[in-house]
């Protein structure tokens, strides 16, 4: 394999160089994850609050025998919940895809940017830019796309749940059914999120609207799948080495700590435990 895929671990390998090279011109794309998870978060909280309102909002009714309650909703509820939790689903992706179309469009201008003298300056504040003066519809699409198989899973999973209650051939026929169609809406979500991510790359490249960026990079990976997955691959292994790398230094790291401080090493019994947590996070 390694001599037949020669050229295209070449030029896997020159990816991951042009790659390095981009975050070390272009250090404030270090923040743009923390910026999408702060964003995350503060809407989880929002979200959070307020589905304890709505879901409150329902008529209660007292549990036979248990000092327990329980809520029933009319449609019109059901229908606002069902739309609370998509509005979840879909923010949640739009974020995300946010991330991706702002990585990649600072990755674009950073390479066409080299020999000016000025390669990676200001490429993550013109992809903002970029990203709400003209692309903010291309990426609400697309994570809407993506937001709606997520919510027809959900929904799956719900009538899976119910389905438990069913018994005989029938019950085993639906319970089987259900669970085909969970798993092939599962291969379609991860479909739609590889083709998303390559989507957004060619929107950011050519400055197409969703659909033509979306085609024109389904075409691409036709014609070179074994580029694809040669890069893919490699890339991978390298994001592997790269998690032990950083788990294994922290961790050893912490034991040293512990095992050599003075505040730690006479008052922990074992320090096991503590760099096994450790590890773990």
């Amino acid at each position: 394999m390694t001599l037949c895929l020669f050229n295209r671990i070449r030029l896997a390998i020159a990816i991951i160089k042009a790659a390095s090279d981009y975050v070390k011109d272009t250090w404030a794309v270090f923040f743009v994850p923390p910026v999408a998870i702060f964003v995350l978060v503060c809407f989880y909280v929002y979200w959070g609050i307020t589905s304890v309102y709505l879901a409150s909002c329902g008529d209660t009714s007292q549990i036979k025998n248990t000092p327990f309650g329980t809520f029933t909703y009319d449609r019109d509820l059901q229908r606002l919940l069902i739309y609370h939790l998509f509005g979840l689903l879909w923010f949640n992706a739009f974020v995300i895809a946010s991330c991706q179309f702002i990585i990649a469009s600072s990755t674009c201008l950073w390479y066409f940017s080299q020999g000016t003298g000025q390669a990676g300056s200001g490429t993550v504040r013109k992809s903002v830019y970029r990203l709400f003066r003209y692309h903010l519809g291309s990426i609400a699409f697309g994570s809407l796309i993506l937001a709606i198989i997520q919510l027809i899973r959900i929904i799956l999973a719900y009538f899976q749940y119910q389905a438990k209650k069913l018994q005989g051939k029938e019950g085993k026929a639906v319970k089987w059914l259900l669970s085909c169609l969970q798993c092939y809406l599962a291969c379609f979500e991860r479909f739609i999120k590889f083709l998303n991510k390559n989507a957004y790359i060619q929107v950011a490249l050519s400055g197409k609207n969703f659909c033509l960026a979306a085609k024109d990079a389904f075409f691409i990976i036709l014609k070179n799948p074994l580029r694809f997955g040669v890069v893919s691959s490699i890339g991978g292994i390298f994001i592997l080495c790269g998690k032990f790398f950083i788990a294994g230094i922290t961790t050893l790291g912490a034991y040293l700590y512990i095992t050599k401080s003075e505040n730690y090493k006479d008052s922990v019994y074992s320090p096991f435990i503590p760099t096994l947590v450790i590890i773990l996070f």
